[in-house]
């Protein structure tokens, strides 16, 4: 119990003994390597599960605590900092980023994640996001220019660098256990606060579009869950949402649960940067195509053509923003651009082939429904164009006049209209598909105009 005796003098010998320096006999091949307490219990922490929320996130508080003491003492190297990398699979089991390792372990406990990293209560996110130096590894020690004399300690992030915080910022935002992509759920506010705070401290840090090691995949597991939210930004549509580009947004409750809205500009960088890792957008991007199907797919039997051309003209932009983002990455000469968009299309495949994201809509006639058969063969033909554009020398030509993603929005109008018992070529779809493209093309330039202000 946190108030008993015990845990008083237990949390106390341990703030002492956490900081303290111990030799441990073949943990390093480097001589002389010296560990501290908190890594050594960390270590061990993590070889067990069940505890209290109270413990995990007292224990994070007094590791970090000793790391900012050991700073403001004006000491250039972290507190934990080792010769050693201890990373990757044979390597990563010693914790020696204690906190990273509790938030790890805090991970497991949704509940307390979000506690932990709740803004409204802590400026624990901020220091995770922005305050924190999370150099671990003496990577080297820099000679003065014409001496001899070992100068300053030389420090590197290792491998395994943001893994705990990762974990713990998708347990925390979406009330569910990280590691895979989420279906949409209702989330509570602290919940939507926190993703909204970090897309915004990640933009202010100028950390959005290349964002920092081993933080995309957790975000972009975290954005399948809030698609609904990214559909009405890119929208711009619903007055919540249609908001100023670089606004920091807001969060709000209703029937469906805590949104959370920012601008326009904020979310296309955190879309970008998870974007270098082709797969894991490909899923987002799958999610967006599936969320429009549904949004149309929901639409009542008996709307009027208002109703319809707006739902029509609100996924059309939304997509049109995702394709910007892959449109941006294709014309960035860093990448390898068939074999992103081969991941790409991977990422599509898989979010495709799981659980449906969205609920099935109960109450629509069997005209009324979108098999899975017409979207799957919908995505086939849209890979196939993905893949083919990224062969194609990325002029400023072709940034102009790239067709994938548009044909994507015509495919879904034609395929939505087919199920409501249209011709794909009648007058009437073809007045939507219209709609699409122009909204397609809006969509699209916006989020690129973000991108790319030099296009």
């Amino acid at each position: 119990m946190p108030n008993s005796d015990f845990y008083k003098h237990f949390r106390a010998d341990m703030q002492k003994a956490g900081v303290e320096e111990f030799k441990v006999d073949g943990l390093s091949p480097i001589p002389n390597e010296k560990v501290r307490g908190y890594q050594s219990l960390v270590t061990l922490m993590q070889q067990g599960h069940g505890y209290s929320g109270q413990f995990l996130e007292d224990t994070a508080d007094d590791v970090r605590k000793a790391e900012e003491s050991h700073f403001a003492k004006g000491n250039m190297e972290s507190v934990w900092a080792l010769r050693d990398d201890f990373s990757g699979k044979d390597r990563g089991w010693f914790a020696n980023d204690p906190l990273d390792g509790v938030l790890g372990i805090m991970s497991e406990d949704p509940k307390t994640s979000t506690e932990y990293l709740d803004p409204a209560h802590n400026d624990n996110l901020k220091y995770l996001l922005h305050g924190r130096d999370w150099a671990t590894v003496v990577d080297h020690y820099a000679t003065p220019p014409g001496g001899t004399t070992t100068g300053l300690p030389v420090m590197a992030e290792d491998g395994d660098v943001r893994k705990g915080f990762g974990a713990a910022l998708e347990a925390a935002t979406t009330g569910e256990a990280p590691g895979a992509y989420h279906a949409v759920g209702q989330h509570s506010e602290p919940q939507a606060r926190i993703l909204q705070n970090t897309i915004n401290t990640l933009y202010s840090d100028k950390a959005a579009d290349h964002l920092p090691k081993n933080l995309s995949t957790p975000l972009a597991h975290v954005l399948t869950s809030y698609t609904p939210d990214t559909h009405e930004i890119y929208a711009a549509s619903d007055s919540k949402y249609d908001i100023d580009w670089d606004s920091t947004g807001e969060v709000w409750s209703d029937k469906d649960g805590a949104h959370m809205a920012v601008g326009h500009q904020r979310l296309a960088a955190v879309m970008r940067g998870i974007a270098d890792d082709g797969g894991a957008f490909g899923h987002l991007y799958g999610a967006e195509q599936q969320y429009s199907h549904h949004v149309l797919a929901d639409i009542p039997q008996d709307a009027g053509d208002k109703t319809i051309q707006n739902r029509v003209v609100e996924s059309s932009r939304a997509m049109g923003a995702y394709d910007g983002i892959r449109s941006d990455v294709i014309f960035d000469e860093r990448f390898n651009k068939t074999q992103w968009a081969a991941d790409f299309n991977h990422g599509i495949g898989t979010g495709f082939s799981t659980a449906l994201m969205f609920n099935p809509v109960a109450d629509l006639a069997p005209v009324g429904d979108l098999t899975s058969k017409a979207i799957d063969v919908w995505a086939y033909e849209s890979n196939k164009e993905h893949t083919a554009e990224a062969n194609v020398e990325a002029t400023e030509k072709n940034a102009k006049t790239y067709d994938a993603g548009l044909h994507d929005v015509d495919h879904m109008v034609r395929a939505w209209a087919d199920s409501r018992g249209h011709g794909i070529d009648s007058d009437w779809t073809k007045s939507f598909v219209h709609a699409g493209q122009d909204q397609y093309d809006l969509g699209r330039n916006r989020t690129l105009d973000t991108l790319r202000a030099d296009r």
